[in-house]
């Protein structure tokens, strides 16, 4: 469907019911959408409404507004990615990597780079951080025979995100504690950097 809708228009804007199921199809929706070079926005419906139920209590002027209030596409799935940062080290890795996707996606620097400022300010990274993640994030460090002869087994590489949450966690210390409370130990693969 959304091929089809690609030979005849630039933009989609879809609208879904405001309940967790109908923010989850937004999602799937605006994934969709993003990936195949669309654009567009998304509205979500007030609690409790339906598209029929809306329009008999705000009629179609009220349709209208909700869709002038529609957020872009990219800023809907980015809103949901950063809705995942709660402030912890662990929370911040898995907004990342929600976000990862969304940069590939987006063919104008200027997208790419007001996203990316956006996303550093919440996230609270310094200009150009996220970048290097986003640049890398399949990246993987062999921390060497170390790790074999602590019986790490499987899985001894280290990816590029690991290595950089150690590096932030051994440079900053005092984040050890909130780091810990929130279990992000089960972040770090293993055994030596367990260890670590």
């Amino acid at each position: 469907q959304v091929l089809i809708l690609k030979r005849f228009v630039d933009d989609v804007d879809v609208l879904y019911d405001g309940d967790r199921a109908g923010q989850e199809a937004a999602h799937k929706a605006a994934v969709l959408l993003l990936k195949n070079g669309l654009g567009g926005r998304v509205g979500l419906l007030p609690q409790g409404h339906d598209p029929d139920t809306f329009v008999r209590a705000e009629q179609i002027g009220g349709l209208r507004a909700l869709l002038r209030r529609a957020q872009p596409l990219a800023d809907f799935f980015m809103g949901q990615a950063l809705a995942l940062y709660d402030g912890s080290v662990p929370s911040k890795a898995k907004a990342i990597a929600a976000l990862q996707p969304l940069f590939g996606w987006l063919a104008s620097a200027v997208e790419k780079d007001e996203y990316e400022h956006r996303a550093e300010q919440h996230l609270q990274l310094g200009p150009g951080v996220l970048r290097r993640y986003l640049d890398a994030p399949d990246a993987v460090v062999d921390l060497g025979s170390a790790a074999i002869s602590m019986g790490g087994g499987p899985g001894r590489a280290a990816s590029k995100q690991e290595i950089d949450l150690l590096e932030t966690l051994l440079l900053l210390p005092h984040l050890l504690s909130q780091f810990d409370a929130d279990e992000g130990v089960r972040l770090i693969t293993g055994e030596l950097r367990r260890l670590l």
